[in-house]
């Protein structure tokens, strides 16, 4: 605050959260804090998290991950269920810090929505059972955030596990974005945002997605297929530009990979 570090006294013990049930606009509050007017610019995150490099590792970290018997990290904890814990890269701290500046006015409040995106956030180490935690976070101040949502209609042609939408600034997406095989945390590395597609059991409700906390600007939406090992394929990378947020409103966009001939 105004260049000097001040700590919030809400936090005399870790949280705990779980990010994949904070999907789609799902937020969980962090802490509310009073602090006097002027400019923030940089807010430091402190992990419960252990070295890459440690000798003793704890048995128990803050930070980890749990994956399924099919190999999948889907949020639901059931007896199958290993959990492996998340190692920052050696030489960092157990925090890190985000520069985006914001102006708390007097008499009055501000409310920030620290956006953690897990898909780039967490990087599988080779074949092994290790998994590094290197945090990729956007602050976004709410009122001044718009969202993007609409319906979702696959390929008829072609089934995959899930299908992903990423979002760009218009005209940041480059073609050599994807990466090949089924290390797919260097894909997508310039997207502002991206969410995977909310999938409906009943026959009367279309699939759907949601791309909130977006600034104020346009986007392209690029769409991806995932398969049962996490690869990703390209699927729709030029018929969804231009899609124009504003501050405080929904735009209604719906995604259609299977279109009438």
């Amino acid at each position: 605050m105004n260049d000097q570090w001040i700590s919030d006294t809400n936090f005399t013990e870790p949280k705990l959260f779980n990010l994949l049930e904070l999907t789609n606009g799902e937020v969980a509050p962090l802490s509310d804090l009073i602090i006097d007017s002027g400019t923030v610019s940089q807010i430091r995150f402190l992990l419960d998290v252990e070295a890459e490099d440690v000798t003793s590792k704890k048995s128990n970290p803050g930070c980890y991950i749990i994956i399924d018997s099919d190999g999948i990290a889907d949020g639901i904890i059931d007896e199958t269920d290993v959990k492996y814990p998340l190692f920052v890269p050696s030489g960092t701290q157990s925090g890190f810090k985000l520069t985006s500046s914001f102006t708390v006015p007097s008499n009055g409040e501000v409310e920030i929505t620290a956006d953690f995106d897990v898909r780039k956030s967490v990087v599988k180490k080779g074949v092994k059972d290790e998994y590094l935690l290197k945090p990729t976070i956007r602050l976004v101040v709410n009122n001044q955030a718009g969202s993007i949502e609409g319906d979702f209609i696959e390929p008829s042609s072609t089934t995959y596990d899930s299908y992903v939408i990423f979002a760009y600034n218009t005209g940041e997406y480059t073609s050599d974005e994807i990466s090949s095989g089924s290390d797919t945390s260097s894909s997508f590395s310039n997207s502002v945002s991206s969410t995977k597609i909310i999938e409906e059991t009943s026959l009367e409700i279309e699939d759907h997605y949601i791309l909130p906390y977006l600034a104020n600007g346009e986007y392209d939406l690029i769409v991806v297929g995932v398969d049962s090992e996490g690869v990703y394929t390209l699927l729709d990378d030029t018929s969804y530009k231009n899609v124009t947020v504003q501050s405080g409103e929904i735009t209604d966009y719906d995604i259609n990979l299977n279109p009438p001939i």
